[in-house]
């Protein structure tokens, strides 16, 4: 009898299990939802292929960033497990007036794939991953001339 009950929950277990996976894979997905662009002071990008690391402080580059992130839907696009984690990715975070993060960091991997933990997302949309490359050339040759 103990037996049957042990396997019985087990089973129930990994059904829940199961399931909540399956929400979380395929649910839409989207970054700042709640976040109004006016609120963001800076954005700090790491370009995990160059080592590069560089601010954001312009508003209009600012909107424009945020809400080409908040316009992009994701739908899940894959296991992240085994990949690399730094590379070719863009890790991008987004800061307050107070210098406190705002929403959560965004890995971008190219101009339409995320990475959130262990899942890739894709959207349909530009997710301003050429516009942040632009800024970047602009951004670190700026910090060269100042040195």
């Amino acid at each position: 009898m103990k037996k049957g009950l042990f396997f019985g929950l087990l089973i129930a277990a990994l059904a829940i299990a199961a399931i909540f996976m399956l929400i979380v894979m395929y649910s839409p997905k989207s970054y700042l939802d709640r976040v109004d662009p006016v609120d963001v002071a800076r954005i700090e990008v790491f370009d995990g292929a160059t080592g590069e690391r560089f601010e954001i402080t312009d508003e209009k580059e600012i909107e424009s960033i945020v809400k080409s992130i908040q316009g992009a839907k994701m739908e899940w696009d894959g296991f992240a497990v085994g990949e690399k984690k730094g590379g070719d990715f863009w890790t991008v975070r987004f800061y307050d007036m107070k210098d406190k993060s705002i929403g959560s960091e965004v890995t971008i991997v190219s101009e339409n794939r995320y990475r959130d933990g262990y899942f890739f997302y894709k959207t349909e949309e530009s997710n301003g991953l050429e516009y942040i490359k632009e800024l970047e050339k602009k951004y670190t040759s700026l910090e060269i001339q100042l040195k």
